[in-house]
């Protein structure tokens, strides 16, 4: 069973401006018949026509709001946030970056895997009641980060400097801890990786592919499958001043609806 008329996806934003290819993403969903819902603490001045806005400030507070110590990316608050969305009852999670080619399976658990080993979290639905979000969102609360899996010694040692005020900050951990690495622990711990769609379900290309989307020769159709719900854009690997050549993907995708 796919995704009907009126089903909900969230999406997540904290900044001024999407920008064309968010909102392009965005749109997407509009046209396969979702309600399209951004969680936001201040609405982007771009927001695309019939979208719903969401106070994040109900799940998240501002002054939890914390970036990439290294990277200085937001993606830290956006990996938090959507774990917090998935508790609240809320359905179905999307990157502004995931551009949908037709609607998604309707099942309670919807995730699908990047890499042979790994579970990215850009497309994400789970029961808010499961083993699966609860863990998710512990281990993402608060500033100090104790990765699940720590030998028993390290969790002590470091839970007892979390007592203190101390501790690793979770600022300091490194890209996709807290997002593709956190979430493929938890669903092999708990014994859910046959719930993982295929690879080419959510992530055709890899984020060392991207310049396929560049590739004048080619065109959406042929960079996915017939298994291929949507694609993971990895907007951080594309330069946003870039204009795609005509014909390519991406080009494609920008296009005006």
């Amino acid at each position: 069973m796919h995704g009907k008329a009126g089903e909900t996806v969230n999406f997540v934003w904290i900044g001024a401006k999407l920008g064309g290819l968010h909102a392009a993403c965005i749109r997407s969903f509009q046209r396969h018949g979702y309600r399209a819902v951004l969680h936001t603490f201040d609405p982007p001045a771009d927001i695309p026509d019939d979208v719903e806005i969401f106070d994040a400030s109900q799940l998240l507070s501002r002054h939890e709001i914390v970036a990439y110590k290294r990277e200085k990316s937001l993606a830290l608050t956006a990996n938090i946030y959507r774990y917090r969305l998935l508790e609240a009852g809320l359905g179905l999670y999307a990157d502004c970056d995931v551009y949908c080619l037709r609607p998604f399976p309707q099942q309670e658990w919807l995730f699908g895997w990047e890499t042979n080993g790994v579970i990215n979290n850009a497309v994400l639905k789970a029961p808010a009641d499961s083993d699966l979000v609860r863990s998710l969102v512990q281990s993402t609360t608060g500033r100090h980060f104790i990765a699940p899996w720590w030998s028993p010694r390290k969790k002590a040692a470091y839970s007892q400097l979390k007592k203190l005020g101390l501790g690793r900050d979770i600022k300091h951990t490194k890209w996709g801890t807290t997002g593709p690495r956190l979430l493929t622990y938890f669903i092999k711990e708990y014994g859910l990786g046959d719930k993982a769609l295929p690879m080419d379900s959510f992530y055709p290309i890899h984020q060392k592919m991207t310049d396929l989307l560049f590739d004048s020769e080619l065109s959406i159709k042929d960079i996915t499958t017939p298994r291929t719900y949507a694609i993971h854009l990895y907007n951080n690997s594309i330069a946003p001043t870039v204009t795609p050549p005509a014909g390519s993907p991406l080009a494609e995708i920008l296009a005006p609806s």
